[in-house]
């Protein structure tokens, strides 16, 4: 299935030439590590838990 999406090329094929290849799909694994003692977590402060956007900038800056 991801091979027929293009996600993944067949490590047997010819086409492994980087000028070939072209990104498709990015995950950006992003963990949280908190003690829960900031206004973030504690007593509903910010956005934790909330599902939000990460800016282009951010995302970029991460890469």
């Amino acid at each position: 299935m991801i091979y027929d999406a293009g996600l993944v090329l067949d490590s047997n094929s010819d086409e492994t030439e980087s000028e070939n290849m072209q990104l498709v799909a990015l995950t950006l694994m992003i963990c949280q590590e908190c003690n829960m003692k900031c206004a973030y977590y504690y007593g509903d402060g910010g956005e934790y838990n909330n599902r939000g956007k990460m800016s282009l900038e951010t995302a970029l800056r991460n890469c």
